[in-house]
């Protein structure tokens, strides 16, 4: 059963609101989910001082599965409170633990928020719940999922990865992956067509050109 309820039409918006849920046998399970503007933007990095994330775990690549995990929020009105991280399978068994949050320096770092370094679990599906307040004391949450690849999956492409699982990427190249070729004076890497022909292709002033050498 779905129970919708147009927030905007509701004068006593910012109030706790309760649902009670009575079954006649057997249990039931209540999931409320709320439409907002409200955008939390995870990421990962071994290095705490970073500002260069990654947008997935990347530990099951590495041989040392600590990571950090950064959030960025829209605005100061926005604070992350605390973070719960673990594996998560469809049946909802959840097995989460809390990980300390910590601000960073809203001036200098785009990802205005970074956790102690923590233990990435290594199941295939991972579930992160972060817990926040925004400047009037309205309480919210956010639930993220992250699937696991297995090492030829998220390979880096022409790189190596460190201890870590992160991709250390050969001259030329960046990217999560290692495959965004950086192009000189300007120019737009193109990404599709570099993996198709295996080269380096940048695009400038209505010219596509080849800077790998081959």
């Amino acid at each position: 059963m779905t129970l919708a309820v147009d927030l905007s039409e509701v004068k006593r918006l910012a109030e706790a609101w309760v649902l009670t849920v009575k079954t006649t046998s057997g249990q039931c399970r209540v999931q409320a989910r709320v439409i907002s503007p409200l955008t939390v933007l995870p990421g990962f990095t071994s290095n705490a001082n970073t500002d260069y994330v990654a947008s997935s775990p990347f530990t099951a690549r590495g041989s040392d599965n600590q990571t950090y995990a950064a959030f960025r929020v829209p605005s100061t009105d926005f604070v992350v409170s605390s973070v719960e991280q673990g594996s998560s399978n469809v049946n909802g068994d959840d097995k989460l633990y809390s990980v300390e949050v910590r601000p960073r320096d809203e001036n200098t770092c785009s990802y205005q928020y970074i956790t102690t370094k923590f233990q990435m679990s290594s199941a295939a599906l991972v579930k992160m719940r972060v817990f926040g307040n925004t400047s009037t004391n309205f309480r919210f949450q956010r639930a993220f999922f992250f699937s696991q690849f297995n090492n030829t999956a998220t390979a880096c492409d022409g790189g190596r990865a460190n201890q870590f699982g992160e991709c250390i990427c050969p001259e030329g190249y960046s990217g999560e992956y290692c495959d965004e070729p950086i192009c000189d004076n300007g120019a737009m890497p193109i990404k599709h067509l570099s993996i198709i022909l295996n080269s380096k292709l940048c695009f400038n002033a209505n010219r596509i050109f080849d800077t790998s050498g081959t």
